[in-house]
């Protein structure tokens, strides 16, 4: 998603971005990516017997793989989304505030900006608090960790996490939710009702 965030944003113009073959594209890689990242942990444990070691490697890997490679490309990608909101803004300035500009000083962020810069901020804190204090715990306590209730409690958080991430598709993602009230509203409608028009012909005979 984040991917495709950056190429609508970066390329307006582009159709391909606005069209659902791009969506498929972007959720295939996702669920390529998806699929070849737990080989090495079942190669890994087809290999070797269970151990302290194997598991923690096991965990540090998921930690990488949930965590750090997630919050690597959303940062990169946010940031470079950012920077191109900012950069845009001041490409083009009128002719007539370039004095104005000169006698006085300019913020660096304007309130749209630093609005954006702190959604970014506030979805990352979510994705990171609601999914790291688990795999931390897990690595340090390793798999008796499991049995606990601070384990049950901490398993509530991702899915806290999850929720805020749908709601906020909902609130700040215009063409997203007409496309569901779209959805909704003809699945409430039901199918259109075909109307069959019935021709008559009359026939006209003529005495002679």
């Amino acid at each position: 998603m984040s991917i495709n965030q950056l190429c609508r944003v970066l390329y307006p113009t582009r159709l391909l971005f606005k069209t659902k073959k791009w969506i498929l594209i972007c959720c295939g890689i996702q669920w390529f990516l998806a699929i070849i990242a737990p080989i090495a942990l079942i190669a890994r444990s087809a290999e070797t017997c269970e151990g302290f070691l194997t598991r923690f490697i096991a965990d540090i890997y998921i930690l990488i793989i949930v965590i750090i490679f997630p919050c690597t490309i959303m940062t990169v990608v946010h940031l470079i989304i950012f920077l191109h909101t900012w950069s845009s803004g001041r490409r083009v300035a009128p002719a007539g505030n370039m004095l104005a500009r000169q006698t006085t000083s300019q913020p660096v962020f304007n309130d749209r900006e630093k609005s954006l810069l702190k959604h970014i901020i506030a979805m990352m804190l979510v994705y990171v608090i609601g999914w790291i204090p688990l795999y931390i715990c897990r690595i340090i306590y390793g798999i008796l960790f499991q049995l606990t209730l601070t384990f049950k409690i901490l398993t509530a958080l991702p899915i806290i996490s999850a929720w805020i991430n749908i709601m906020n598709m909902f609130m700040y993602h215009h063409e997203f939710r007409q496309y569901v009230k779209q959805h909704i509203s003809r699945i409430i409608k039901g199918p259109p009702a075909q109307v069959t028009t019935i021709t008559t012909t009359t026939t006209t005979t003529k005495r002679t």
